[in-house]
């Protein structure tokens, strides 16, 4: 059975595309990046040096931790924010190839979570996540309060991401 019959929260749309949309790449002003490394000077989205994930050593064994070497460029604790009055925001989303894992659903590995920000308080939106056929991105669109609101996007835990763009009304 489709469980997103049953929970819309479940269903994945593709998004009509906005006559008025405007793509901003999350790189440029007025977005904000928190939880990743020089991201906006490099263009690229890590969590540390390409120097220093290959040079952490095991604890145990004095190796190369093999595990942060290979994890430093997914987006775990990458996060997103903006203010914007748009109706909706879509997301398009980059990367050099989904990488699924056995004992985490797409959500977590390469979904993006949506909060809106009223009276400092952080309000679950939604999901953005990808169909399991999306091997290099996606698009997604979600509706907005349409007045002047604060977002934070939260980025995945896993997957490369390559590039990312937020469109909104113009």
């Amino acid at each position: 059975m489709d469980i997103s019959k049953i929970d819309k929260n479940f269903e994945i749309k593709t998004p009509i595309d906005e006559p008025d949309v405007k793509w901003h790449s999350v790189l440029e002003e007025p977005f904000d990046i928190y939880g990743l490394y020089r991201t906006k000077e490099d263009g690229i989205f890590r969590r540390m040096p390409k120097e220093v994930a290959e040079n952490i050593h095991s604890s145990t064994t004095g190796e190369i931790n093999v595990g942060v070497a290979n994890l430093y460029t997914n987006t775990s604790g990458g996060r997103i924010r903006f203010k914007t009055d748009s109706k909706y925001i879509m997301l398009k989303v980059e990367f050099d190839r989904l990488h699924l894992s056995s004992h985490m659903p797409e959500a977590g590995v390469a979904g993006f979570d949506i909060h809106r920000i009223e009276d400092g308080k952080y309000i679950y939106m939604k999901i953005m996540m990808p169909n399991m056929d999306d091997n290099k991105g996606y698009v997604r669109k979600i509706n907005a309060m349409g007045r002047m609101t604060e977002y934070l996007i939260g980025m995945p835990l896993y997957n490369n991401i390559t590039n990312l763009y937020i469109g909104l009304s113009e």
